[in-house]
C-alpha cells in the first residue's frame, strides 16, 4: 500500500491519531522559546510539514503568522480545509493566513521562495519518509529557509522504545531502522540520537535535543513511545 493511501485510511478511522484541534505541547512550547529568545511570530512565514488537520497551523495563524501547511493525505487537508470554512472553530480573518497544499513534504514547495521562510515545523511527519525521500526533505528545507531560521522536530526516539524494537524485530521495513505499523500500514522510521545528529548536524546546528515519553493509543491498546524534541539552526551556506 503507497503511503498516500495508508495516511487517507489513517485519517478517515482514525487507528492511532486524534483528529482534534489541540496544538500539539512540545510544539507550543517551542513556540514560546522562539517567542522569548528570538522574536515575535506575528508577521513570520512558516511551513508546517505534514500538518494533519491543521491544528498546530491554526495556532501560528492566530499569532499573525503567514503559514504553508501540507500533508500527503488528501483527507487530512479536506479536513483542515472545512475547520477553516467553519467559524466556530477558526476566525476566518486568521484562515485566511494558511495556504493548503496536498502533497509529499519531500517534494518542491510550489510558490515558496528560496531563503523566505522563518521557521519550519516538522512534528512526527519526516519519520515516514524512505531515505531517499530524507534527502530532497532536506535539501528542500535548505532551499526556502532564510539564514539562521529555525527547524523543530519531534521524532520517533529507539532509545527507551521497547514497543519501537518489538515492531522492528517483528514487522520490518525495507530500510534500516523503518517497521511497519500492522494496524496501518503506515512505515515509520526511529532515530537513536547518535543517528540523527548524522543526519542533520551537517546542515543545522541543534539548539536544544531532549528526550521526551508519551503515550498513544493504537486499536484500542495504549503503548509508552519515545520521541526526540530538537530545535536546529539551519548553518549558513557561505
Amino acid at each position: 500500500m503507497s503511503q498516500q493511501k495508508a495516511w487517507d485510511n489513517e485519517y478517515a478511522n482514525k487507528t492511532f491519531i486524534t483528529g482534534n484541534n489541540v496544538p500539539q505541547a512540545d510544539f507550543v512550547r517551542f513556540i514560546k522559546w522562539y517567542k522569548k529568545g528570538v522574536r515575535d511570530i506575528e508577521g513570520l512565514r512558516i511551513i508546517d510539514l505534514g500538518c494533519g488537520v491543521g491544528k498546530n497551523a491554526f495556532y501560528l495563524a492566530e499569532r499573525g503568522a503567514w503559514v504553508t501547511a501540507l500533508d500527503i493525505s488528501k483527507n487530512a487537508i479536506d479536513m483542515a480545509k472545512s475547520i477553516a470554512k467553519d467559524p466556530k472553530q477558526t476566525d476566518p480573518a486568521d484562515a485566511k493566513q494558511i495556504t493548503w497544499l496536498h502533497q509529499s513534504i519531500a517534494d518542491v514547495i510550489p510558490n515558496v521562495p528560496s531563503g523566505s521562510i522563518d521557521i519550519a515545523i516538522d512534528v512526527t511527519s519526516s519519520n515516514s519518509l524512505t531515505e531517499e525521500e530524507l534527502v530532497r526533505y532536506i535539501d528542500e528545507l535548505r532551499r526556502v529557509l532564510k539564514p539562521s531560521s529555525y527547524l523543530f522536530m519531534r521524532g520517533l526516539l529507539l532509545e527507551g522504545d521497547t514497543h519501537a524494537k518489538f515492531l522492528l524485530k517483528e514487522h520490518p521495513g525495507s530500510e534500516k531502522n523503518t517497521y511497519i505499523q500492522p494496524a496501518t500500514d503506515i512505515v515509520e522510521r526511529v532515530f537513536t540520537k547518535e543517528l540523527f545528529e548524522e543526519t542533520y548536524g551537517e546542515f543545522f546546528t541543534i539548539v536544544h535535543f531532549e528526550k521526551v515519553e508519551h503515550y498513544t493509543t493504537v486499536e484500542d491498546r495504549k503503548y509508552k513511545r519515545s520521541y526526540f524534541v530538537a530545535y536546529l539552526q539551519i548553518k549558513s551556506t557561505k
